[in-house]
């Protein structure tokens, strides 16, 4: 942790606690500390702030299941909420709408869920990349409401849809 400023802190846990904290921290091969350290990263990051913009936890099937009756223009429509509803928590949690905030809460939210995010940069081009394995219809909505928070702030996202992953180009400002 060269460069980061920190504290010792001293905790009282249950004991029941510590031992599954500390067997945790064996199978992810990590410090004790540096699993606390994280864990803790993660709650004020995102767990605080999840339930006050309206997330909730769902099964993927669950979201298979309700997005499969839909057409793509109604995903669209509902992809287009959605958008309005994630910029208005980018906003909260950042203090304002840019492509990083929007990089950072989408990296954040993808990573709680255990989807694949990756974004390039290149040759003055970003590419986002999110592997999600839950099928075309959440391609064409989760990329929609991504499409649409770009386009939002002044970009012309390109993007490919596939059944379990989805590919959005934008070109950056110079």
């Amino acid at each position: 942790m060269s460069g980061v400023n920190t504290i010792v802190v001293s905790i009282r846990l249950k004991s029941k606690t510590s031992e599954r904290l500390k067997k945790l921290a064996d199978e992810e091969r990590v410090t004790l500390s540096a699993l606390i350290g994280h864990i803790l990263d993660s709650y004020l990051e995102w767990e605080t702030f999840a339930p006050k913009i309206g997330m909730l936890p769902m099964h993927k099937e669950t979201i298979k299941l309700l997005l499969a009756p839909l057409s793509d223009d109604q995903l669209k429509q509902v992809a287009h909420t959605s958008a309005i509803k994630f910029m208005d928590a980018i906003v909260l949690i950042t203090g304002e709408l840019t492509l990083d905030g929007f990089l950072d809460l989408t990296k954040i939210r993808l990573s709680r869920s255990g989807i694949a995010f990756n974004h390039i940069i290149e040759d003055g081009k970003m590419r986002f990349i999110i592997n999600h394995h839950m099928g075309r219809k959440w391609s064409v909505f989760f990329c929609a409401v991504c499409s649409t928070i770009v386009q939002k702030l002044g970009y012309l996202p390109k993007a490919g849809v596939r059944d379990d992953m989805w590919v959005m180009t934008i070109e950056l400002k110079h």
